[in-house]
């Protein structure tokens, strides 16, 4: 299999605080990776680290074989990474397709009209398109939350970052966005790493889990293997 992403002991310290502390695995090309962790693991720094929102300390982070440390986030985003954040902040009074449009315009030398395109297009399997009129503000919860992966989709990325999408739904919002995402998935060709507290639809989505620790790797592997480990089991399950 093709390795897209790939974390070579991942390191980001703030002051005497280590956040993420020598983080190394590879995510393949077409793979759905679930990261997990409690609270303050260092699940959204990671993200934040990917996507060039936040430099590492130490460490490598390589896009198709390419270093991307230290790079702005629009250069990270128009070589192929999109994110979605855990607070959604839309622009409130901007219409939902002029915020999506917007996003699309973040990718460097995006044309205008290949922009537009793709907003429609990143609306419509978004199941936004009937709402594209009304203001971002005015949405659900759940509706701003398929606005986020509207706007990264837009982007025309390859490897989707998304960062509880599923957080605050109820359980029949959250199977429609299962079933969203996997249809996206697949007519995308993405790759997707997926930090979520749902867990069972973590372990429905996921192909491999990696494990985060007080910013360490504790485990990764399929869904069955970490949800059998002994350390999982007793460090975030709460198990004796």
């Amino acid at each position: 299999m093709t390795v897209l992403l790939e974390l070579r002991n991942v390191t980001k310290r703030y002051g005497g605080v280590t956040a993420v502390n020598n983080v190394s695995f590879k995510v393949n090309q077409g793979e759905f990776l679930g990261l997990m962790g409690a609270n303050g693991a260092g699940k959204t720094t990671l993200f934040s680290l990917i996507a060039g929102n936040q430099s590492i300390t130490e460490g490598e982070i390589l896009l198709r074989g390419q270093s991307i440390g230290g790079m702005r986030p629009d250069k990270i985003c128009g070589l192929g990474v999109a994110r979605t954040f855990q607070i959604v902040r839309p622009f409130r009074d901007m219409t939902v397709q002029e915020n999506v449009y917007t996003a699309a315009l973040f990718k460097a030398n995006t044309a205008r009209d290949a922009a537009m395109k793709h907003a429609d297009r990143a609306l419509e399997v978004t199941g936004l398109a009937p709402f594209k009129n009304h203001l971002a503000g005015d949405l659900t919860l759940s509706r701003q939350k398929r606005l986020e992966l509207a706007r990264a989709l837009s982007t025309g990325g390859e490897l989707l970052l998304l960062d509880e999408i599923m957080a605050g739904l109820t359980p029949s919002e959250v199977e429609e966005v299962l079933v969203t995402l996997k249809d996206i998935q697949r007519e995308f060709s993405l790759t997707v790493i997926c930090v979520e507290h749902v867990m069972r639809a973590l372990m429905r989505l996921s192909d491999e889990i990696v494990v985060l620790h007080y910013g360490e790797l504790m485990a990764q592997g399929t869904p069955d293997e970490v949800a059998e480990n002994p350390e999982v089991i007793r460090n975030y399950f709460g198990a004796a």
